[in-house]
């Protein structure tokens, strides 16, 4: 007898469809309603609208189609944790700020979910550029999820857009106290452990103590959880750190970006 036949993948409205149906399932008090096709506005009783974007749930799907009830409850605990917190009137925890640093797609992505569901170009999340390609997100660590800040939750805190990357920088080297460096085929990986790994970008002392051994250092960080690096110099550690970022964001649930960037004069910039 031939093999079960694969489940017919998801379009984008059916996904949406299929989480709006789950969250009506798990807050039978909430009003949900969806706002286009991939954004679904939630309004708990007696609170704030809370809003919720599916493209990266839906992207993390159509690479592992097997997943979906995984990645539907996934994301249903963060908004299940999000509702939580704003039903307690949340207080952000300055010991637990972090940064993150994400493609620059993933602030378009954002922005063009806010102009869909509100017809304005207004997004609230605090970021800064970072490089050309690349930007640093902040948010608080709850154990359990990341939520990510806004204007409000800085203005409510009495921190300062200005002093955030110094403050994240130090709570990320306590709750990342160690990283693992391993070299294969011409190719260094670096691990945390807690899919902190593209934030060790912001770690300026590693960088500048690894140019002084190598010279110019070539970094990728193709999806989450995973940094590689290779000296400039060695021709057969940027062939293969070019081929593992295009294959590993091609292939990966959580992919950020197949760039390669440049760490040189104590910065970093996108690579030719």
């Amino acid at each position: 007898m031939a093999g079960a036949v694969q489940a017919k993948t998801l379009s984008e409205e059916e996904f949406a469809a299929r989480f709006l149906e789950a969250l009506k399932a798990a807050q039978p008090d909430a009003v949900i309603r969806a706002d286009g096709t991939m954004n679904l506005t939630i309004k708990p009783a007696n609170r704030g609208e809370l809003h919720l974007y599916l493209g990266n749930a839906y992207k993390n799907y159509i690479h592992e189609p097997g997943r979906l009830e995984e990645i539907v409850n996934s994301y249903a605990g963060q908004m299940k944790t999000m509702m939580a917190a704003e039903s307690k009137k949340h207080v952000v925890d300055r010991t637990r700020v972090v940064a993150t640093i994400k493609d620059r797609s993933w602030i378009d992505e954002m922005r063009r979910a806010v102009e869909e569901r509100t017809g304005e170009d207004n997004l609230e999340n605090v970021y800064e550029e970072f490089c050309d390609g690349l930007v640093v997100i902040y948010g608080e660590d709850t154990s359990d999820s990341m939520m990510y800040l806004t204007q409000k939750h800085l203005e409510e805190t009495g921190l300062q857009k200005s002093g955030l990357r110094e403050l994240a920088v130090a709570n990320l080297r306590r709750i990342v106290p160690n990283y693992k460096m391993e070299h294969i085929a011409g190719v260094w990986s670096i691990t945390t452990g807690q899919s902190y790994e593209s934030s060790l970008l912001l770690y300026n002392e590693l960088w500048a103590s690894l140019s002084v051994k190598y010279g110019d250092i070539v970094v990728a960080i193709p999806s989450r959880g995973i940094l590689l690096f290779t000296p400039a110099s060695d021709s057969e550690g940027m062939k293969r750190i070019r081929e593992d970022a295009t294959e590993i964001a091609r292939t990966s649930a959580y992919s950020l970006t197949d760039k390669l960037f440049i760490y040189h004069n104590s910065r970093f910039d996108k690579a030719d």
